[in-house]
């Protein structure tokens, strides 16, 4: 009878223990499924903002007469892209946060387009990029017939 008493306090304390380490063990799980839950996002957000960004250029080259409208159309609808100093086909945007067109300095995320063409086609390379990790986001490589749009 004597040893029941005793037993008492001890397995409630093994019970109690035990309840503890479910909580711990459940609260990390929840916690690495919110983490996980919030990278998801961060990353469906800029790859939503790469893709509209890419398209947007895209759209753009394809609705140009030739190459050089396409390089007048690139510096017209967007007067903020930097200019490669060694190729004026070569065109670089930053973004900030939201999504907007910003300076280097306050940048996000970096899309670079190079614009090329051959006799009878325009060729857009893309890339987006997140300026923090250099880590490539998105990458769209168009082709424009230039000709066929001659005809129409």
């Amino acid at each position: 009878m004597n040893d029941h008493k005793k037993a008492g306090p001890v397995l409630f304390l093994a019970e109690l223990v035990i309840a503890i380490l479910f909580f711990a063990v459940a609260g990390t799980v929840c916690l690495q499924i919110i983490v996980r839950s919030h990278t998801l996002t961060r990353d469906s957000k800029d790859l939503n903002q790469a893709v509209a960004a890419c398209s947007s250029v895209a759209e753009l080259v394809s609705g140009a007469d030739s190459f050089e409208d396409a390089l007048r159309l690139m510096k017209e609808v967007f007067p903020e892209a930097e200019e490669s100093s060694s190729d004026e086909s070569v065109f670089t945007l930053y973004y900030d946060k939201e999504g907007h067109v910003t300076g280097q300095s306050k940048c996000d995320n970096i899309q670079s387009i190079k614009l090329s063409q051959d006799e009878d086609f325009i060729y857009c390379s893309q890339k987006f990029e997140d300026s923090g990790s250099e880590k490539t986001v998105y990458e769209l490589e168009t082709i424009h017939h230039i000709k066929r749009r001659a005809e129409i």
